[in-house]
């Protein structure tokens, strides 16, 4: 879920966000409108405050999908064949 999502469906304003999340109200502006991402750090206090609903790597990316889960887009190499020498 996009934060901005998140923010509409439980009834928090900005204001109220940034206080929670211990940020000013500009700085989720900014995030909210793409202007700034957030740091590692603050994307995953963000995601605990709202207990997973946004996640790391929607606010880090915010072209993510939804719920986007790397593990399922990760190509592995297959180690499994040798490369002759």
């Amino acid at each position: 879920m996009k934060l901005k999502e998140y923010l509409i469906k439980n009834k928090i304003s900005q204001r109220g966000f940034a206080d929670l999340v211990g940020i000013t109200y500009g700085h989720v502006a900014h995030i909210l409108s793409g202007r700034r991402s957030p740091s590692l750090l603050l994307a995953q206090h963000i995601e605990n405050v709202t207990k997973g609903a946004v996640t790391v790597y929607e606010l880090i990316d915010p072209k993510a999908p939804s719920r986007f889960k790397p593990k399922e887009t990760l190509k592995l190499k297959d180690e499994s064949k040798e490369t002759p020498v």
